[in-house]
């Protein structure tokens, strides 16, 4: 039987609702680990990152891996545009990639192309330098240009071109981040794709996800209990 992963999106120190979730993935399939996709809460932006605001954050972050850790099973990350990039907490596969369940599992942290003054941006070529593998699972906190994963409410797409090359290699499931009005599932080319949304505002809701080795991805509303599927379509 292939692994299972729970997902847990952009948490942005939202505590109750981090409960929330953990709950529903702790009384759901049996997991072989927990993906999260950054944003663990807000390190600053520019004059805001001083000594003590750092010590805040890292508490922060320090409670999400504690809390998580309820869980019993491994946990990978990377993280998030709100994060610092150098975070050190087990798990951190940014840049790099680990072996779960018999599953590759790749990490791609931060988010650009855009740049907003936030901890942890890039350029595209900083994406496309990065020595990855063709993973099972690709755990990126900035979504692919051009999906349904990368559209904020104007309709615009903000996600990353760097990033969809790598979609573009894979047929095994993405897991996004980052836009937290873009939640949702579905297939983009040979790749099934989720992305939690977030817990922390814009959005605020709380929503579990689950990746079925690379069959099935699926993401549960937790307010109103209905859930969508995205299974591989035949011939993928």
């Amino acid at each position: 039987m292939s692994a299972v992963f729970g997902v847990i999106g952009d948490i942005h120190a939202s505590w109750p609702l981090l409960d929330t979730v953990l709950d529903a993935l702790a009384t759901g399939p049996k997991l072989d680990g927990v993906l999260l996709v950054g944003d663990f809460c807000c390190a600053g932006r520019g004059h805001q990152q001083n000594n003590e605001r750092r010590v805040e954050y890292l508490l922060a972050v320090d409670r999400v891996f504690k809390t998580v850790a309820g869980l019993g099973v491994e946990i990978l990350y990377v993280p998030g545009n709100h994060d610092h990039p150098s975070l050190s907490f087990s798990g951190n596969i940014d840049g790099s990639s680990r072996t779960v369940g018999g599953l590759v599992v790749a990490g791609i942290g931060g988010a650009g192309p855009d740049k907003m003054g936030f901890c942890y941006e890039w350029d595209e070529a900083d994406v496309r330098t990065l020595k990855l593998p063709v993973a099972d699972i690709l755990l990126s906190h900035c979504p692919a240009l051009n999906t349904d994963f990368d559209r904020l409410p104007s309709g615009a797409h903000v996600g990353s071109k760097a990033v969809a090359e790598r979609l573009e290699a894979m047929s095994g499931v993405a897991v996004f981040g980052h836009i937290h009005e873009a939640h949702g599932v579905g297939q983009v080319g040979n790749c099934l794709v989720i992305n939690p949304g977030g817990l922390g505002p814009p959005m605020a809701h709380p929503r579990a996800g689950w990746v079925y080795g690379t069959d099935a991805v699926v993401l549960k509303d937790l307010r109103n209990d209905t859930q969508v599927r995205a299974e591989r379509r035949p011939g993928r």
